[in-house]
């Protein structure tokens, strides 16, 4: 009888190491899916930042072209006057 108790005594210590296993295992498992979340996060944030780069270069660019398109317009007007201003109607007579 004295073998049986000693033996449970040390199958109960390899039980305690097993769950000392298991429960490292999970940690390992749960930080693990932690790190997989964070960078997750992190490539959305990336996308969101590369997206309002692009956004953002896309509106320097119209705006140039605005700014160019302003320039044009102003010197064909500057142009079409210096070649004569076409009369107005009410002196034309």
């Amino acid at each position: 009888m004295g073998g049986a108790v000693a033996g449970t005594t040390g199958n109960a210590g390899g039980m305690v190491v097993r769950g000392e296993l298991v429960s490292l295992g999970r940690l390992l498992v749960a930080n693990e899916a932690q790190d997989i979340k964070r960078r997750w996060v992190e490539l959305e944030e990336e996308k969101v930042t590369d997206a309002m780069r692009e956004k953002h270069e896309r509106t320097e660019s119209n705006l140039k072209s605005q700014a160019n398109l302003r320039q044009m317009l102003a010197n064909h007007l500057e142009m079409e006057g210096q070649e004569g201003a076409p009369v107005p109607p009410a002196e034309a007579t």
